[in-house]
């Protein structure tokens, strides 16, 4: 195998070869680098080369030790890794701190890198309602013509398991919109915000059994990951000119205006993606919480003009939150929705017409009548 030269290069790894060559590549790629981070005391995790994509424990003999980011339940034998991209690949630091590698540029300066080390330094992440996975450090591997970011290993699907009361469902969304608020502030425009780069601060298996509900176990805190596409604008930049162009790499649903060839302002499609999120996951809310479920379609307005703000839906999304009572946050949340047989632009339409049972591709949920 050639070795890659630009990220580019990695991410055509297995285009040509199907998942399970992919998988081989990708794997053999990284492994290939194995000695290199070594030297770093940094042990990557052994590959397992069928699917599931799981990886054995490091073969060096480092132990797993508790972080500050992430909460361990019960320890894992083997980690469970869907890799479904080759920038990214599991290991254990010297220190004992389970770690996730990323891959962020070829040797030349890195608009996300720079994002990234600026949301984790100290100031920044001092503020609570920075939702950034931090970094814990960064390598220049000049052999491999690379540059790598180590972050913290956490958990992944922000909604899994699904959540037990209503106040727990009200935490994830509030925690996401406070932190693409944050971001918003300083300036930032993630430009990829999707469930996938939302992940929660658990990690191995969950308890099985009777036991208390999942999220009471622990301070469970959401974070955003994935700036390959962010963008920082200048404090002193004149409004007007906050402006992006379309990113063709991406193929998931999102802001109507983001598949246009019109420049157009990347955080009001950050708050349709978020709000998009919010849809498929919560728009089954009801009762008092009817407002709340008002707030994703504000965000979902199709003109991005009239859409509302993250700092605007988190006022409103706060002060209602405020007034619900003990036993509405201590209700069961109902399960998703799922309808088949419409595409989620047409999901997305009837749900603004106030038709909740909208349809969702997710593979889990109750099934509903249009």
């Amino acid at each position: 195998m050639e070795w890659p030269k630009d990220l580019k290069a990695w991410w055509e790894l297995g285009v040509a070869e199907g998942a399970e060559g992919y998988h081989n590549l990708c794997l053999d790629a990284w492994w290939k680098m194995r000695s290199d981070f070594l030297e770093h005391g940094i042990s990557l995790f052994d590959p397992l080369l069928k699917p599931p994509y799981s990886f054995r424990l490091p073969i060096d003999g480092l132990k797993s030790c508790p972080s500050q980011f992430v909460f361990e339940i019960v320890p894992d034998t083997l980690l469970h890794v869907q890799q479904v991209t080759p920038l990214v690949y599991p290991a254990r630091l010297q220190d004992g701190t389970d770690a996730m590698i990323r891959i962020v540029a070829a040797c030349e300066p890195s608009s996300e890198l720079e994002l990234l080390q600026f949301l984790s330094t100290p100031e920044m992440l001092s503020h609570a309602d920075n939702h950034t996975l931090p970094i814990i450090q960064v390598l220049s591997l000049e052999k491999r013509h690379f540059k790598f970011v180590v972050f913290p290993r956490i958990g992944t699907h922000p909604c899994h398991p699904w959540f037990h009361h209503i106040d727990e469902a009200l935490d994830c969304i509030g925690q996401t919109l406070e932190g693409v608020a944050f971001m918003h502030r300083h300036l930032i425009a993630h430009r990829d915000i999707a469930e996938d780069n939302i992940l929660i601060n658990h990690k191995s298996s969950r308890p099985r059994g009777k036991c208390p509900p999942f999220r009471s176990l622990y301070p469970v805190r959401y974070f955003f990951i994935d700036f390959e596409y962010a963008i920082r604008f200048p404090e002193d930049s004149d409004p007007s000119t906050r402006l992006v162009s379309r990113i063709k790499e991406i193929s998931r649903f999102g802001a109507p205006e983001t598949q246009s060839d019109t420049r157009y302002c990347p955080f009001a499609a950050d708050v349709f993606n978020l709000g998009f999120f919010y849809f498929e996951n919560f728009r089954q809310l009801d009762g008092d919480l009817v407002p709340i479920v008002d707030i994703f379609r504000d965000m979902l307005n199709h003109d991005p003009k009239q859409r509302i703000t993250a700092s605007d839906a988190l006022t409103k999304f706060s002060a209602l939150r405020d007034m619900l009572s003990p036993d509405t946050l201590q209700r069961p949340v109902p399960p998703r929705i799922i309808i088949c047989g419409d595409d989620d632009a047409e999901g997305v339409r009837k749900f603004l017409e106030g038709r909740i049972g909208a349809p969702s591709r997710k593979r889990y949920g109750q099934i509903s009548a249009p």
